[in-house]
């Protein structure tokens, strides 16, 4: 009786939904609630679109890009003419490098030269004195001639005195 009465009720609600469903139907499209819920979202972001498009804001916006796109050339130009009095200076820096390299390249020849000199002249020097010493003119014009060789050379090689009174009494 229970289960009868359940069915009973059950067909007369899937009857008068059945009802419901076909009234709604025969409504027109633009009195029906689900046509509003799906076409409502589209209607918001049309009209968004619209209003957008009236009030300047896409203009707006590519005005501010445009502003951008300048802002950045701008940038570039000096970055670039940076970049270029860099290169400048790098290129100085190159050649005033390689000017005190060929300077000291000649400053170390020189020295070279002048060591060798200097010890040339205290060979010359030294076999002089044995040569009188052998020849028995150790007389006092050749000790003179000497000691004035031995001034110059003190007045040539500065700083190297000492090393050349050493080798000369040697």
């Amino acid at each position: 009786m229970k289960t009868e009465k359940k069915s009973n009720n059950l067909t007369e609600l899937q009857k008068e939904k059945m009802e419901l469903e076909i009234k709604n139907l025969k409504k027109p499209l633009l009195a029906r609630l689900s046509f509003w819920s799906h076409f409502s979202p589209i209607l918001v972001a049309l009209s968004v679109i619209f209003w957008s498009y009236h009030s300047g804001w896409f203009d707006n916006q590519k005005d501010l890009l445009e502003i951008k796109k300048v802002k950045l050339e701008y940038e570039i130009a000096i970055f670039s003419q940076q970049r270029d009095a860099l290169s400048l200076q790098i290129e100085i820096l190159k050649d005033s490098l390689k000017i005190i390299s060929d300077k000291l390249y000649v400053s170390d020849s020189l020295k070279t030269k002048y060591i060798n000199e200097k010890d040339e002249l205290i060979t010359r020097i030294v076999s002089l004195k044995k040569k009188a010493e052998k020849n028995s003119l150790n007389n006092a014009s050749t000790i003179q001639e000497l000691d004035k060789i031995l001034k110059s050379a003190n007045k040539i090689l500065g700083g190297f005195s000492n090393e050349f009174s050493d080798a000369f009494d040697k």
